[in-house]
């Protein structure tokens, strides 16, 4: 009955076009005929050593990972960071696979160079292994200059509320990337680009600044997760998604990170719930059709405890992408937690594994789940057995598996 009323709402919500089921109709194995199974392989505190990159590391594991039975591999961000080791998160230029002497770094990212990259994907590949690109497209830090830009304060809990005056402040909304000299791309950046910030550098102040100058600013955008009023600002310098030049810049950038890294597997999408929602169907279908891959994988971070929020914003993303089964995580932490306490039988109640099976990608802990990180939700290790046999063992959803390496 839960799943039948859950599967009634969203055809309501979405004006009665049904966007259910999106793992089925996305490659989840390759050119393996095995059962489809994706790993997760970096925590937040990998990083290489003297002898190899990260990069380098991954390659040496593939056998290991071939007999394991793994199809798909989530690796961390390519892409170029706003400080030598950052993991990526912190994106600071997508177009930098660790192939320039940006940031502090001669060459390569936290995780390797480029060359180092590709030559693990391509390994991987001939494994039967598919890698998929964690895209970072929410927000950029480590701006190379600084601007003179018309903004105001908003209230950090309540993003529709200003509470104060627009005046001018100074904010790091300029990327220029010297380094690079406009190879892949011509695009430089600045304060039009973007939405918002969190630091006036002029009178050293942080908080949430709405950007309203120069030129023409829309404010938040209405279609992200309303959380805070309004969610669309993260961190760092957020990005406009709707400003014509960064549209073209993301859906040239989409196609090109997976043609020129070989990464056939796809996207992992990061913070998704404070990004444009129909931006983010547009790059998808864009990212398809120029590759001819109509099943190319697509899983999105939408962070939310509540199936009934998760099952209610999904019919946005136009089944476009599949779901992380957070609810569900998070049902096994509580349980971890409880221990004996726990009644059992509703392990499943809240989860998408048992709404949307065919949408979830089920998983038990990852990078940002671990003691001490801002998402913080540790399953326990007494418990952790029994959450990977659930999603390992059980045909609803698409299982991850994390491990420490």
């Amino acid at each position: 009955m839960g799943n039948l009323f859950s599967y009634i709402s969203s055809w309501f919500r979405s004006g009665g076009e049904d966007y259910t089921g999106a793992l089925n109709r996305f490659n989840k194995c390759g050119s393996s005929e095995r059962n489809p199974l994706m790993m997760q392989y970096f925590e937040w505190d990998s990083l290489g050593d003297k002898k190899s990159s990260w990069w380098q590391k991954f390659e040496a594991s593939l056998p290991d990972l071939e007999g394991l039975g793994i199809t798909q591999v989530w690796l961390p961000p390519p892409n170029r960071a706003m400080v030598g080791h950052g993991r990526g998160y912190d994106a600071y230029d997508l177009w930098d696979l660790g192939e320039f002497p940006q940031k502090g770094q001669q060459l390569a990212t936290r995780w390797g160079t480029k060359s180092q990259l590709v030559s693990a994907i391509r390994e991987a590949k001939s494994r039967g292994i598919d890698v998929l690109i964690d895209a970072v497209l929410n927000h950029k830090l480590g701006g190379d200059t600084k601007e003179e830009i018309r903004a105001v304060e908003v209230d950090p809990m309540d993003r529709n509320r200003e509470i104060g005056k627009v005046e001018t402040i100074e904010a790091w909304t300029r990327y220029t990337f010297k380094a690079r000299k406009g190879k892949y791309s011509i695009m430089s950046w600045n304060s039009d680009h973007f939405t918002g910030t969190d630091w006036d550098a002029r009178r050293r102040r942080k908080g949430v600044f709405k950007i309203t100058g120069p030129g023409d600013h829309q404010g938040w955008n209405p279609r992200v997760d309303s959380e805070l009023g309004n969610y669309d600002y993260l961190l760092g310098v957020d990005i406009d998604h709707r400003h014509p030049e960064v549209r073209d810049d993301f859906m040239k950038w989409g196609p090109w990170v997976l043609q020129e890294t070989g990464a056939s597997g796809g996207f992992r999408l990061d913070a998704i719930k404070h990004m444009d929602s129909q931006f983010l169907c547009d790059f998808l279908r864009h990212t398809r059709a120029t590759l001819q891959r109509p099943d190319l994988f697509a899983v999105g971070e939408y962070w939310t405890s509540d199936v009934k929020i998760l099952s209610a914003k999904m019919p946005n993303f136009r089944g476009e992408l599949s779901f992380f089964d957070v609810p569900l995580h998070h049902t096994f932490h509580e349980a971890s937690k409880a221990g004996e306490a726990f009644d059992l039988r509703r392990i499943m109640r809240n989860s998408l594994m048992q709404h949307r099976p065919d949408d979830a990608v089920t998983f038990v802990d990852n990078h940002d789940t671990v003691i001490g990180q801002t998402l913080e939700s540790w399953v326990g290790p007494r418990f952790k057995p029994l959450a990977y046999a659930l999603i390992l063992l059980r045909p609803e959803g698409y299982p991850y598996d994390f491990v420490s390496i």
